[in-house]
């Protein structure tokens, strides 16, 4: 989208950032509300941000996951220290509708006690559009990071969660020029509530760099042993990560994608290092799949950053449904099998950093296709 195809309106620039909107208010206070661990790492670098530049802020832990390795030890790995309020969020509630209500209604009184000027959200999570609803109710403003995105298909939850988030925003930071030009032929930018709207480039880029360079410097935050704890080679095995209801809440489509990946591990005489997410492994365990001891080696969430990003970096191929790590790996330039039949990161599809196997049936083709790629794509999600 060319630069003069963008509406005539001050609120919307084919370029800025986070940052240049944080500068114009210096007497802001700011809500950061998060829940998940991409939510965390996202945003990490505006934490950091804030950090060093006196940036008064806060930080709202809804606790839609609340399992350690997913949240509190990225916590702990990237030494974000002050979380205000942790929402505990009681583990019974599980269904969509009564966990945005739940999350909703629990941060009504913090807002009100706080008195934010922002609530800043970043992405699609359930966490993301429970806190903008109670920023709405408040009359707060709401900023979104990684506005616009969009894959088509509202049979997923993250899907409706962005279009109603990119309704409720006044401050939107995309991610690339895509992003806003699907944002302006939803014609979002006639919102009455919109005060700016820029290109950003995504956060993720900025948290991979800045975990490298960390990583870089100081060569104990990645173990030595770090390969042979999870019982893999450098560079000799495939990482796998798995949780979207569409993969894992049906028994058949499960155990069909177990299988291929196991063709794909014997075909390529490469093991394939699950990362069991904690709803994965209940629907393991509930329909008594057993994995392929030879195929798989099975091992819980990774919740240090800096050993994910390790591992990411020295796959031969990611296999994931996940969208944070389509991203990460195709910033770390390993090729990538995205398990859905849409993305929302169509970016990492037009570089092709990632291919869609959109049944069980094409696994192991686009396994085959991705393994003979050479990563040399530019990252495409900006600076």
């Amino acid at each position: 989208m060319s630069h003069a195809s963008y509406p005539q309106d001050k609120r919307v620039a084919s370029s800025g950032s986070i940052k240049d909107e944080l500068a114009k208010r210096p007497d802001t206070k700011i809500c950061i509300a998060l829940g998940t661990r991409p939510e965390i790492i996202k945003m990490w670098p505006v934490i950091r941000y804030c950090e060093e530049n006196r940036v008064p802020y806060f930080i709202v832990h809804t606790g839609q996951h609340y399992d350690y390795e997913m949240s509190e030890s990225f916590f702990d790995t990237l030494a974000i220290s002050d979380v205000r309020y942790r929402l505990n969020k009681p583990r019974d509630i599980v269904e969509n509708k009564a966990m945005l209500k739940w999350m909703s209604s629990a941060m009504l009184p913090i807002l009100e006690k706080e008195k934010p000027s922002v609530v800043l959200v970043v992405g699609d999570t359930n966490s993301t559009l429970a806190a903008s609803m109670a920023a709405s109710q408040r009359g707060i403003p709401i900023g979104h990071i990684e506005a616009g995105l969009r894959s088509g298909d509202t049979r997923m939850q993250e899907e409706l969660n962005r279009i109603e988030i990119d309704r409720l925003s006044s401050h939107d930071f995309f991610p690339t020029t895509q992003e806003m030009a699907q944002y302006l032929q939803e014609r979002l930018h006639t919102k009455p509530k919109l005060q700016s709207a820029y290109v950003t480039g995504n956060p993720i880029v900025d948290a991979v760099r800045t975990a490298l360079e960390m990583m870089d410097r100081d060569k104990g935050l990645v173990p030595p042993d770090l390969f042979k704890n999870f019982s893999v080679e450098k560079k000799q095995y495939f990482l796998l990560t798995l949780h979207r209801p569409l993969n894992v809440d049906d028994e058949a489509m499960f155990r069909e994608v177990v299988a291929k990946l196991a063709n794909v591990s014997r075909a390529h005489k490469t093991p394939i290092l699950f990362l069991v997410h904690p709803r994965t492994r209940a629907s393991l365990d509930r329909f008594g799949i057993r994995l392929p001891r030879g195929e798989f080696i099975e091992h819980g969430p990774v919740g240090n950053y800096f050993w994910m990003l390790e591992l990411i970096r020295n796959a031969k191929l990611v296999f994931t449904d996940s969208g944070g790590i389509q991203e990460e790996a195709c910033v770390l330039k390993v090729p990538c099998v995205v398990l859905r039949p849409n993305t929302e990161r169509t970016e990492a599809l037009a570089v092709r950093s990632a291919i869609l196997a959109d049944s069980p049936e094409s696994i192991e083709s686009a396994a085959s296709m991705m393994l003979t790629s050479h990563a040399d794509w530019k990252n495409p999600f900006g600076e």
